[in-house]
C-alpha cells in the first residue's frame, strides 16, 4: 500500500494528540475494548498515536495499514511448537509475540482504536491455495467494504485470501474465553467440552471467495477451534 505526503507541520502535530486520545478512548467505550481478547491498553493508544502518517486524520485505513506494518515486523510470530498458549491484544502487545490468531486480537484491536469495526477471520484457503490453519483480521473500511488484513505476512493488507470465514465479536469473545482459557489453564475435561461445542458453531457473519464479491451468511461446517486449533490434538 503507498502512503500520501502529509501535510503536518513541524511542532504543530502535537495540538492533534489530545484530540486523538479522546476520540481513541471514546472507540474504547463503543467498541468495548476493555475485554479480552480485544483489551486495549494505554501504550496501545500511545503506539497508535506514533503510528499515523497524519496526526489530523484519525479514522484513515492508513492508519490501519501503519498498525498491520507495526504488528508483522514487532510482534514475535511464535508456533505452538514453540509455546503453547493463547495470548489477548494486551498480552501480545506486552510480550512481543503470538500466534497468528493473538497477533489478530492485537491488529482488530489497534483498528478499532482507529474507529473502524475489526474482527478475526478463519483462513480456509489462502492467496497461494494453502489450506493450513490460520486466522487475520479484518476491518470494514470508509466505504463499509470488507478488508481482510493479516499481520503473519509481509504484504498482509488487503490480502487475497481465496476462502474465508469472517466471525463477529461475540463469537471471537467466546473462543477467547471459553476455548483458549481452557487451553492456557490445561483444564482438560473443560477444554474438550469447549472444544466439541466450538467444532459445532457456525456463527460466521459472512464467507468470501476469492472473487472478494460472494457475501452469504451460510451454515459453515468448520469453526474457528475447527480452523485454528483442531490440529493441535486431532
Amino acid at each position: 500500500m503507498f502512503y500520501e505526503e502529509t501535510d503536518n507541520e513541524p511542532g504543530k502535530e502535537i495540538e492533534y494528540k489530545p484530540s486523538f486520545l479522546e476520540f481513541a478512548r471514546s472507540n474504547v467505550e463503543i467498541f468495548e475494548l476493555a475485554d479480552k481478547p480485544f483489551d486495549y491498553s494505554e501504550e496501545m493508544i500511545e503506539l497508535c498515536w506514533e503510528l499515523m502518517p497524519n496526526k489530523s486524520e484519525f479514522h484513515s485505513t492508513y492508519n490501519v495499514a501503519m498498525a498491520r506494518a507495526w504488528v508483522y515486523y514487532n510482534i514475535d510470530s511464535e508456533s505452538f511448537q514453540e509455546e503453547r498458549y493463547y495470548r489477548s491484544a494486551s498480552q501480545s502487545l506486552r510480550d512481543r509475540r503470538g500466534v497468528c490468531v493473538d497477533s489478530s486480537f492485537l491488529l482488530a484491536t489497534m483498528a478499532s482504536l482507529y474507529g473502524f469495526y475489526s474482527c478475526i477471520a478463519s483462513v480456509l484457503v489462502d492467496y497461494e491455495g494453502n489450506s493450513d490453519p490460520h486466522a487475520c483480521a479484518y476491518i470494514r473500511d470508509e466505504e463499509k467494504k470488507i478488508v481482510l488484513v493479516d499481520p503473519s505476512i509481509q504484504c498482509g493488507y488487503n490480502v487475497p485470501h481465496r476462502k474465508v470465514a469472517l466471525y463477529g465479536i461475540e463469537t471471537a469473545k467466546n473462543f477467547y474465553n471459553q476455548y483458549c482459557k481452557s487451553f492456557n489453564r490445561c483444564d482438560e475435561r473443560n477444554f474438550e467440552r469447549h472444544k466439541m461445542r466450538f467444532m459445532s458453531i457456525d456463527e460466521c457473519i459472512a464467507r468470501m471467495d476469492a472473487k472478494r464479491t460472494d457475501f452469504k451468511n451460510p451454515r459453515v461446517n468448520k469453526s474457528l477451534l475447527d480452523i485454528i486449533g483442531s490440529f493441535l490434538f486431532g
